[in-house]
């Protein structure tokens, strides 16, 4: 809609429909609960949104963040993993697409998805990766919670199937008898 000119030219823009475009993303971003957040990799500074800040447990109205307060929010464990996920993608072109726990200031843990995507110079040299934060804490405890479900449901009926051999075992002697 935003490239249907009001005269019908295809190659102008319809800056009404744009606007009315971005209102629309906007909206969506909002409803879906997903935070922006851009990294300049020359100066490792990163600007976020508001949602974005919220979700690491950072000041909403807060300045840019830089890598070292970053990677602090980042549990330990995954570390490694996030910094695979960036080098990735800038080496392959790829979209930055990782799953990670948090630590917020105030001891919280959370997990995160973040998807990204580097932004390269006129050499080929990444400059910028840019991306979105989701908040995928509930997906994470119910996966655990269905796994701890099926690891129980395994666990019941091996119990059952030794209780149930014991008993078994004289009365099927006895009917071969």
């Amino acid at each position: 809609a935003a490239q249907e000119a009001a005269n019908g030219h295809p190659d102008a823009f319809d800056l009404h429909a744009l606007a009315h475009d971005n209102d629309f993303l906007r909206l969506a971003i909002d409803g879906a609960q997903i935070g922006l957040w851009s990294t300049d990799l020359a100066t490792g500074l990163t600007a976020s949104s508001r949602l974005n800040n919220v979700l690491f447990g950072l000041d909403p109205d807060g300045p840019s963040f830089d890598d070292a307060t970053w990677r602090k929010l980042i549990h330990p464990d995954d570390l490694p993993i996030v910094l695979a996920g960036w080098a990735n993608a800038a080496q392959s072109d790829a979209q930055y697409d990782v799953e990670y726990r948090i630590v917020r200031p105030d001891g919280v843990v959370c997990w995160i998805q973040s998807l990204g995507r580097y932004h390269f110079d006129d050499n080929g040299a990444p400059v910028r990766i840019s991306g979105i934060s989701m908040d995928i804490t509930e997906r994470k405890q119910a996966q655990e919670a269905l796994k701890l479900a099926d690891r129980r449901k395994n666990e019941f009926f091996a119990v059952l199937g030794h209780e149930l051999r014991n008993p078994l075992a004289p009365i099927t002697i006895a009917l071969e008898i």
